[in-house]
């Protein structure tokens, strides 16, 4: 039964009732035996099980009235906690490794700018098994006899450091109280202090005559002496009784687990057809970064195809507000005791419209389209566009009037409508463009949600509160659910004004007499301690690079570089199928594939055509295209770096290379900065700061466990798929613990009634198992044995034949009496420390005692009685980085020297990939090599790269992904670009390439914005109306590239031809006056 319980709940083998009685048949058919469960008793059996060991799922009735199932979030970090595979590498305070930075805890989010209440409170000080329990927010007692408050702790190498408050006795005007003072921060080394707040109230009380201060210590009052403040000290930090924390663990070690929360919606079906389910998932934050990006480490929490994301958030949000109220028990298997801990929310994760709608933002389409700051976009922006963006929505409101763009203060750089003048103000927003505007925040935003409300008590309101959305760039989903029962609310036929205002007054009399708050009524997410969901919703590198710019410049390679002709695709297909991926750790590349279906590739085909393009794409677009995929390629290895040795070098790094990529855009066409995702590269580098490297919160991890997903949709009877999906999740959690040596509370008879199943089933009986309550004895608790965990045995059946080491090559170069003395095994490829694949003639990256150095793998040796399975030596020929500018390709040469070393196994870090310089060499397509198909060789054959002497050109490819931070000190810096002069050229070629209605509108509103200066009127009849060829000379509308207008207001029966020729006789008249002038 435990076996077919396995079998059952596998993540990704799901099998369904039908399988599993073929699966019991077939035993009983080989074995014998009659006696084995049926189907239907193997699932009552896990049913049983699960209320015993595995957590609950909770149903949930939505603010919206739909239904969804909410696994719970505080069982399963007690199961974490227990679970002695994530609980060993699992960190819950942040660290200060600077300047090194490689994990979400070394970020400043976690270190500096949490609020200290949402920290971990307590830290265990002291020798082994002597150890006292320290808390924040109460005063101790230094060393050196003097009195400090500690407020959040941290580690620096090996040792723990608290950041403390120096405090100090006040006279409160009838008593002696503390008072803390902020001014005087500094970090105070954890064993420097004597005894805790509990054992040194003891101590003055019993002893006063010994301490100079009041035995009280209780703290009355926060000040800061710099700036002259005091204010009173807040009960949330401690009070009389010390720390909250003290109180509710009774003095017990307390935890903040701080978590990556994602959000993203996948189809429940296995055919085409589109069945949404929002899902929610989540990590913990303090895993190591190999450890979070471990699929069995992804959790899932919620789906469902009825309720929106923000619906189900409300439900999983008081959940974690609980914790964070009351604290769970778990039981901590590394320390081998109870702790209390309490959850809370590092970053939210998403695709771009997620996260909007996350920070109640409008969207990448909408003026404001960035969620982190107050980038406005103009109107010529909206430039034609035939890229459908995958994570992109819908616009929330109609176009932008391209007259909009030339407000007052656009306006004033046009000096009697010259093209200077015209040129400034495009200039003005390409240079707004990129870099970070004003930041948003959650108080702003709270306060204009709120705002919606106020407007919402009068009639009439839509299309104020509407504009007001455009204005500010604020939506929220889940508030326009309410402002369309408030405005339905009075919307009913033969209704007039005085009934209208009395069913709106009788809303809002309903409303208050329920005793809400309109807080209630606006996203769940702000009512999250310590978030705030515009900066800390982190760049999703997927998305927005690969999925992005990638993208992008692909498509326009295929449709506009190449124009789309089958000759010169073929070609581009042709160096595609014959780059050398040795070393990037991806597959040969299918040329076809990645041509011929450019518009359906996915983030897998876009990571290696973003490191193969410098080579394929040279002399097969314009230069301008060609230099800004160059830059690109260079970006995107540093983007996904892992590991950052200095976080100053880098961050500078970083932002010039996303600087120059944006200008090289723009040098090529500043109609990219069309696309929003441009600008939300530039808020990059303050991520990086502040949550770690990018890779960190990249989502594959999750985006891969949508399979997973889709597969318990497909296996449930689609009745419930959200309680289905989430149960069957939830017995997985179960299996997981056990098969990680997980600990369990051992059973006892109060948690079951009877083994046999009483008629009528567990619906009669709710209460049959129960689970059993926490305790904090070590006895009770319990975890599967060896047997059960052990691994299954495999023994290398192959036979090698050893040679002594003086037939191998390496001994001309090194030898020594214990090396003669073995017999060695000639590899052919060998696995890096990485987990790549290292192959005779592959290059590599050595650590030397001079630093990092660039060979060639010439031999691979391996001890014939090594168990381990590694090799234990490489014959190295050293390469040299070449001098200069480097090769056409923006990368540099490597150049070969006669020096040879033999290096340990260890001393070899990673791959690295080589091309050859063909487009120096001249090298074209005139090879041939069969197509291999179904796994053999056919009679076909393709076109295939020859390449031409000298064959020793070679090229590093700089491009590569895979360990870039070890790649980095051999890149060749990237040209650098002046900012004012490009964006300048881009925004004449920009003007330029407007048509002359959008130039005419443009300037035509440009004057009609001038002080004292009203726009040119065109005589013709009122009137309102919709319709093609209809233009407008006062009120809204747009005249876009194929001259149809649409207005409403005062319009015109004038064809746009008429009123055209009328704007460029005006214009005509102005431009006589300037000159005059």
């Amino acid at each position: 039964t435990c076996t077919l319980d396995v079998l059952l709940h596998l993540p990704r083998a799901t099998f369904s009732m039908k399988h599993m009685d073929l699966i019991i048949y077939l035993l009983r058919v080989v074995t014998g035996k009659r006696e084995l469960p049926s189907a239907r008793s193997v699932k009552d059996w896990c049913k049983d099980v699960q209320k015993l060991y595995g957590i609950d799922t909770f149903e949930y009735s939505g603010v919206f009235g739909h239904p969804y199932s909410v696994n719970s979030l505080n069982q399963i970090l007690m199961q974490e906690l227990a679970n002695p595979r994530v609980r060993r590498s699992l960190s819950f305070i942040p660290e200060d490794s600077y300047p090194r930075l490689s994990e979400a805890r070394q970020g400043t989010r976690w270190l500096k700018e949490l609020p200290p209440e949402l920290t971990t409170p307590s830290q265990e000080i002291g020798p082994p098994h002597h150890t006292k329990v320290y808390f924040t927010f109460e005063i101790t007692i230094r060393r050196d006899e003097t009195y400090w408050v500690p407020v959040r702790w941290f580690q620096r190498g090996e040792d723990i450091y608290a950041v403390c408050w120096k405090a100090s006795p006040v006279w409160l005007g009838d008593r002696w109280g503390w008072q803390a003072d902020v001014s005087s921060e500094c970090e105070v080394k954890s064993t420097e202090f004597a005894m805790p707040w509990p054992e040194l109230k003891e101590d003055m009380l019993a002893n006063s005559d010994r301490y100079n201060a009041p035995a009280a210590l209780q703290l009355d009052k926060l000040c800061n002496s710099q700036m002259g403040t005091v204010e009173p000290w807040p009960e949330r930090y401690s009070t009389k009784d010390g720390n909250p924390w003290r109180v509710k663990s009774g003095g017990a070690p307390v935890v903040a687990l701080p978590l990556w929360m994602y959000c993203d919606d996948t189809s429940g079906n296995k055919s085409k057809k589109w069945n949404k389910h929002n899902s929610w998932l989540f990590t913990l934050a303090g895993l190591p970064r190999r450890e979070v990006m471990k699929e069995s480490n992804v959790h899932f929490l919620a789906t469902s195809n009825l309720a929106p994301p923000l619906e189900m958030l409300d439900g999983i949000v008081d959940q974690i507000n609980t914790g964070q109220r009351d604290g769970v028990w778990a039981w901590d298997c590394e320390l081998g005791k109870a702790v209390m801990f309490f959850p809370l929310v590092l970053a939210l994760l998403g695709d771009n419209p997620m996260q909007s709608e996350f920070a109640c933002h409008v969207g990448l389409r909408g003026r404001k389209y960035c969620r982190a700051c107050h980038a406005s976009k103009a109107a010529w922006w909206s430039f034609p566009d035939d890229d459908n963006d995958s994570d992109a929505e819908e616009p929330d409101e109609p176009d932008i009037a391209f007259e909009d763009l030339f407000n007052a203060r656009s306006a004033a750089g046009f000096v009697d409508s010259t093209l200077a003048g015209r040129n400034e103000a495009v200039f003005r927003r390409l240079n707004e463009f990129v870099e970070p505007g004003a930041s948003r925040n959650q108080v702003e935003t709270k306060q204009t949600l709120l705002s919606y409300f106020a407007e919402a008590r009068s009639l009439g309101k839509e299309k104020v509160i509407r504009g007001m959305r455009t204005s500010s760039g604020v939506k929220d989903t889940f508030q326009l659910e309410y402002l369309s029962r408030i405005f339905g609310s009075y919307k009913r036929e033969n209704r007039g004004v005085r009934t209208q205002a009395q069913a709106l007054a009788d809303w809002w009399t309903d409303f208050d007499e329920s005793q809400k708050a309109l807080d209630s009524m606006i996203n769940p997410m702000w009512r999250l301690e310590g978030l705030d969901a515009h900066q800390d919703t982190p760049v999703e590198i997927l998305h927005v690079v690969l999925l992005g710019m990638v993208k992008y410049f692909w498509r326009d390679v295929i449709k506009h570089q190449l124009k789309d002709k089958a000759p010169a695709k073929q070609k581009l297909a042709t160096r595609l199928s014959s780059f050398e991926p040795d070393g990037l750790g991806i597959s040969r590349l299918r040329g076809d594939t990645l041509t011929q279906y450019a518009g359906s590739l996915v983030g897998r085909d876009f990571r290696a055509v973003v490191q193969a393009a410098p080579f394929v794409l040279k002399g097969m677009v314009s230069e301008p295209c060609y230099d800004t995929w160059v830059c690109l390629s260079k970006l995107v290895p540093l983007i996904w770096q892992p590991e950052i040795a200095n976080i100053d070098v880098y961050l500078a790094t970083l932002s010039n290379e996303i600087k120059q990529f944006l200008l090289l855009t723009a040098r090529w066409t500043g109609r990219w900065f069309n696309k929003p995702k441009f600008h939300i590269l530039v808020h990059l580098p303050e991520h990086v700061r502040r949550f770690g490297p990018a890779i960190l919160f990249a989502t594959e991890s999750f985006e891969s466990f949508n399979a997973i997903i889709r597969a318990k949709s497909i296996h449930s009877n689609r009745q419930a798929p959200s309680r289905d999906i989430a149960v069957a999740f939830s017995q997985w959690n179960r299996l997981r613990h056990f098969a990680s040596g997980g600990y369990f509370i051992r059973l006892s008879p109060e948690n079951f009634e009877s083994t046999r199943r009483r008629p009528g089933g567990d619906e009669e009986h709710p209460d049959r198992y129960k689970r059993p309550q926490f305790t904090a004895d070590p006895e009770q608790w319990k975890c599967a044995g060896p047997g059960v965990l052990g691994e299954v045995c495999e023994h290398d059946s192959s036979q090698r034949s050893a040679k002594p080491y003086t037939e191998l090559r390496m001994s001309q170069y090194h030898s020594t009496d214990a090396l003669r003395s073995r017999l060695w095994w000639s590899c052919r490829t060998c696995v890096l420390q990485d987990n790549y694949v290292c192959k005779v003639e592959d290059f590599v990256v050595v650590a030397g005692t001079h630093g990092k150095s660039l060979g060639k793998v010439i031999e691979i040796a391996q001890w014939s009685q090594d168990s381990t399975g590694d090799p234990d030596l490489l014959l190295i020929q050293t390469y040299n980085r070449s001098e200069g500018p480097g090769s056409p390709y923006g990368m540099p040469y490597l150049v070969g020297t006669p020096s040879y070393a033999v290096v340990p196994y260890s001393h070899v870090i990673c791959t690295v990939n080589t091309q050859h310089s063909c487009f120096e060499c001249k090298c074209e397509a005139t090879a041939e090599e069969q197509v291999r198909q179904e796994r053999r060789e056919t009679t076909l054959t393709r076109k295939k790269i020859k390449h031409e002497e000298p064959l020793q050109k070679i090229v590093l490819n700089t491009a590569q992904m895979h360990a870039s931070q070890h790649i980095l000190p051999f890149r060749i810096p990237t040209q650098q670009l002046d900012r004012e002069a490009t964006l300048r050229k881009s925004a004449e070629a920009i003007f330029s390439e407007l048509t002359p209605q959008q130039r005419l509108a443009a300037t035509a509103a440009a004057r009609a914005s001038l002080p004292n200066m009203a726009a040119p009127s065109v005589p013709g009849t009122v009137g309102r109306g919709r319709g093609h060829g209809r233009g407008r000379s006062r009120g809204r509308g747009t005249i876009t590239n194929s001259a149809r207008g649409r207005g409403r207001g005062r319009g015109s029966t004038q064809p746009v031809h008429e009123l055209v020729d009328h704007q460029r006789q005006v214009l005509q008249n102005v431009a006589q006056v300037s000159r005059r002038r």
